[in-house]
């Protein structure tokens, strides 16, 4: 396969994690002011776009190294299990408002990745051969 096709189709695993962990995201800021047993359903739906988002980021980070490209570092989401497990037991406003930082740390660092790899996809586009 083609290097800038490996490089689109992990472009395009890497736009799927953002959408899920922007809907992480969103859940996270309503379980801040959720009442207790609405909390443990959003939970439930925040852990499960953060579990779709590493998904699409391992095989974003596949396809990147089949391609060779190494320049595009595709970020980290913290473990979800240790997440889910310290937001249902320490279930309160600071705790939650602390995971949404968190949240929204990992979205603009995989925002920034993205914008990386969609220049480096448009320099191949190009024809340019320059090091990553």
């Amino acid at each position: 396969m083609e290097a800038l096709e490996l490089l689109e189709r992990a472009l395009r695993e890497m736009e799927a994690a953002r959408d899920a962990l922007a809907g992480a995201h969103t859940m996270s800021v309503l379980d801040i002011v959720a009442p207790s047993p609405f909390s443990l359903m959003v939970d439930a739906l925040e852990y499960s776009d953060v579990a779709e988002a590493r998904e699409h980021l391992v095989r974003a980070r596949e396809l990147l190294a089949r391609a060779g490209e190494l320049g595009v570092r595709v970020p980290e989401v913290d473990s979800a299990l240790l997440w889910l497990v310290t937001d249902v037991l320490l279930d309160n406003p600071l705790f939650d408002f602390l995971r949404t930082v968190d949240l929204g740390g990992a979205l603009a660092e995989l925002d920034a990745a993205i914008e990386r790899l969609r220049e480096r996809i448009e320099e191949l586009r190009r024809g340019g051969c320059s090091d990553p």
